[in-house]
C-alpha cells in the first residue's frame, strides 16, 4: 500500500512507519537537546505544541511546564522556552561582537505584505535596523510629551462619553478601550482620529485586524511546514484573502490621505518616516503599509487588552485597588496635574501596571529566534546547539 505524501512523492506505509520511528527515537534519545527538561511527548513530537498553539492555550500550558520543570523547558523537538532575565537579553539584546539571533523563517512566511515586503516585526536585520532608525525618534520622551495634549483630548472624550452612557447599564470596557486606543493611535500615526468614540462603533480596520490576529495561530502552525504554507498562501480561500487585503488596502488608503496633507506642525509617526526622504534610509512607497500596520495593531489592541486586565485584577484584590486610589488622589490635587512625567513618579501605579503585564500580557507569545552560529550559543549559562529555536516566555514566576 502506498500513501501520496506532499510534495507528490509516493511512499509505502512501512517507509512512513520507519521514518516516524526514526524521528521519534532521535528526538528522545540522540538529540543534542535530550538533556533539557520537559515532557517526553513534547520532546518526541511537535504536535502537542501545535495543538495548544491553535487552541489559544499555549501561553498557559508553557507557564505550567515552567512551574513544573524550571526556568528552561524543551517545548518541542527543536525549541527551548526560557523565563530567566538573562535569556531575554541574550536572545533579543545587543550582542557586542556578534550578530543578532535571526528570526525564524516561518515568521517571514507568515506575516509578509501581499507584495512580500516585511514590517519591522519580521524584517531581517538590515531592513529592521533601517526601520528602527526611522521610528525611534517618534518614541522619544520629547516626541511623546509633544503629543500629550492630543492624547489627553481623546481621554477626556472617552471619560465624558463613558459617563453619558453609564446610565444605560453595564458597559463592555474592552470595547470602549479599543475605541479609545484606536482613536489615539490614528492621531499619533496619521494625524487623524478614526472616530470610534464619536460614532461609538468599530472602524472597519479594527475588524480586519482582529480577524487576522485570530487566524494567525493557524498560519503560525503551518509555518513549521513551509511547503504547505506556501501552497496555502498561493491558494487562500476568497474570504480569508478578502480580509487580508482589506487590512493592507486600508493602510494604503490612510497613508495616501496623510501624504496628501503634507507636513504637520506637530509631528506624527508618518512625519518621522518622511523626514529621511532623499537619504539612504528613505522608505519606498510599498514599505509604508507594513510599518503602519505594525504601529496601528501594536498601539491599539495591546493597550486595549491590558487595561481591562488591570481593572479585573484590581477588582479581585481590593487592598491593592484602595492603595492605588489613595496614591493617585494624594499625588494630584487637580486633574490637569496628571501628565506623562508626573505619573511616571507614582511607584505603586507603575508596580500595578508591571504586575498586570506579567500576569496578563497582551501579547502572550514572543517572536522566536534561531541559533544560527554553527558552533552554537550560550544562553542562560547553558550551551545551545545550532538550528534550535529559542523563545523567552512573557509569563513567569520566580523560582
Amino acid at each position: 500500500m502506498c500513501i501520496h505524501l506532499f510534495p507528490y512523492r509516493l511512499i509505502t506505509v512501512r517507509q512512513l512507519g520507519l521514518y516516524l520511528l526514526g524521528t521519534l527515537t532521535h528526538n528522545l534519545f540522540t538529540s543534542s537537546l535530550r538533556r533539557y527538561p520537559g515532557p517526553k511527548l513534547w520532546a518526541a513530537s511537535r504536535l502537542p505544541f501545535l495543538y495548544y498553539l491553535v487552541t489559544g492555550e499555549l501561553p498557559q500550558k508553557v507557564h505550567q511546564l515552567h512551574l513544573k520543570y524550571g526556568p528552561t523547558v524543551r517545548v518541542s523537538p527543536d525549541q527551548l522556552s526560557y523565563t530567566c532575565d538573562a535569556a531575554w537579553k541574550e536572545v533579543y539584546g545587543l550582542r557586542p561582537g556578534k550578530t543578532e539571533l535571526p528570526k525564524q523563517e516561518m515568521d517571514k512566511l507568515m506575516l509578509p505584505a501581499p507584495d512580500g515586503i516585511h514590517g519591522i516585526l519580521t524584517a531581517d536585520h538590515e531592513p529592521h535596523a533601517r526601520y528602527r532608525r526611522l521610528l525611534a525618534p517618534a518614541f522619544s520622551t520629547k516626541a511623546l510629551e509633544e503629543q500629550e495634549s492630543l492624547v489627553s483630548s481623546h481621554i477626556d472624550r472617552f471619560i465624558q462619553t463613558l459617563a453619558d452612557n453609564a446610565a444605560k447599564g453595564p458597559l463592555d470596557m474592552m470595547t470602549w478601550f479599543v475605541w479609545l486606543t484606536f482613536d489615539i493611535i490614528g492621531d499619533l500615526s496619521f494625524g487623524e482620529s478614526f472616530g470610534c468614540l464619536e460614532k461609538q462603533a468599530y472602524h472597519p480596520w479594527i475588524k480586519a485586524i482582529r480577524i487576522n490576529i485570530e487566524r494567525s495561530p493557524w498560519f503560525q502552525a503551518l509555518g513549521y511546514y513551509p511547503s504547505v504554507l506556501k501552497m496555502l498562501l498561493r491558494n487562500l480561500p476568497p474570504s480569508i484573502e478578502k480580509v487580508r487585503m482589506t487590512d493592507y488596502n486600508l493602510a494604503r488608503e490612510w497613508i495616501q490621505k496623510r501624504l496628501e496633507r503634507g507636513s504637520r506642525e506637530k509631528p506624527d509617526f508618518m512625519s518621522f518616516l518622511l523626514k529621511k526622504d532623499g537619504t539612504e534610509d528613505a522608505l519606498q512607497l510599498n514599505e509604508f503599509p507594513p510599518q503602519m500596520l505594525a504601529m496601528v495593531a501594536a498601539g491599539s489592541e495591546t493597550t486595549a487588552t491590558l487595561l481591562p486586565g488591570v481593572i479585573s485584577l484590581l477588582s479581585q484584590h481590593p487592598p491593592a485597588k484602595v492603595k492605588l486610589i489613595e496614591e493617585i488622589r494624594t499625588a494630584f490635587e487637580y486633574e490637569k496635574d496628571i501628565k506623562l512625567t508626573s505619573t511616571n513618579k507614582l511607584e505603586y501605579l507603575n508596580a500595578v501596571l508591571s504586575e498586570s503585564l506579567r500576569l496578563y500580557p497582551p501579547v502572550p507569545t514572543c517572536i522566536a529566534r534561531m541559533v544560527s552560529n554553527p558552533a552554537g550559543e550560550t544562553i542562560a549559562g547553558e550551551w545551545v546547539p545550532p538550528h534550535v529555536c529559542v523563545t523567552p516566555s512573557p509569563v513567569h514566576d520566580s523560582y
